[in-house]
């Protein structure tokens, strides 16, 4: 048995209650055996101690969305690949050093990344990838220049991408091909955005039979379906659907916010997102 005692902490425990000083943790085989006061515990000589004198220790965070593959501000893959696959390795341990031990990418990464710290070739947090974006033509997820007639697929084991997906039988065929790469739910664009190149932001995309066929294909998996929709129209979509979490929802109102509760349907609002791009925006090239 491998044990670790976190000594002397204050502790923040989750539960809105005000942290606890002088607090030790006892880890035995990763899991946490007993928490007390820092006099309460001593170590044995095969414990490994951490002085946690001053530092406060917490849980592990989560984050919901993130997109670990969109390596340039405009939220597309770095060339070359070779560059591209450092970032991303960067991303997912600076990700961990956070204080973020388990993440959920919203759309783009390969789920070979997630089996590759899985198998603790790389650290990071537990990653729940999404696989591909699913997209309509001309969709957020399209990001095919207006004069551009070439899809660039992703790259298996590197680089996800997205999927065009026309009618609900491509839309079902799609959501089967990433949940057989390794997704745990499924993304789809179903209203434009703020940095696709052809789809004004209050287009509402995919209809609700396409998106009913991403859903029914997740739901025989016993898993998800995660929309990017800034408003009411695309948001009523989803639910009508039956998509489980609402990605930005930018534009939501308090109806469709009363009808989403009413659906058990999640809000991720993303807000620093935005935070960055009104601060940040000249610089990455946004404004």
């Amino acid at each position: 048995m491998t044990s670790l005692l976190i000594h002397n902490a204050a502790l923040i425990d989750g539960t809105g209650a005000d942290p606890r000083p002088g607090v030790s943790v006892l880890v035995e085989d990763a899991r946490i055996a007993r928490i007390a006061p820092a006099s309460a515990l001593k170590p044995d000589r095969e414990t490994t101690v951490i002085d946690a004198t001053g530092r406060f220790l917490l849980p592990g965070l989560t984050d919901a969305h993130v997109h670990f593959s969109a390596t340039e501000a405009d939220g597309r893959a770095t060339r070359p690949l070779a560059a591209f696959a450092l970032r991303v390795a960067a991303f997912i341990e600076e990700t961990l050093d956070q204080g973020f031990t388990t993440v959920r990418d919203a759309g783009g990464l390969d789920p070979a990344w997630a089996q590759v710290v899985a198998n603790g070739l790389l650290r990071g947090p537990c990653i729940l990838p999404s696989g591909a974006f699913l997209s309509q033509t001309g969709g957020h997820g399209d990001w095919r220049a207006p004069h551009q007639d070439t899809i660039e697929h992703g790259i298996g084991g590197l680089v996800a991408g997205f999927v065009i997906c026309d009618g609900a039988d491509d839309v079902r065929k799609a959501a089967r091909d990433q949940l057989r790469r390794g997704a745990t739910q499924i993304k789809v664009m179903a209203s434009g955005g703020a940095a696709s190149p052809t789809d004004p932001i209050d287009a509402t995309q995919f209809t609700v039979a396409e998106l009913r066929a991403a859903v029914d294909e997740a739901r025989v998996r016993d898993t998800y379906v995660l929309a990017h929709a800034y408003h009411p129209k695309s948001i009523a979509s989803c639910l009508e659907a039956g998509v489980r979490s609402i990605e930005h929802g930018n534009l939501l109102d308090e109806k469709t916010a009363r009808d989403m509760a009413g659906e058990g349907a999640f809000l991720v609002p993303t807000l620093v997102t935005y935070e960055v791009l009104s601060e940040r925006g000249d610089q990455l090239g946004m404004a």
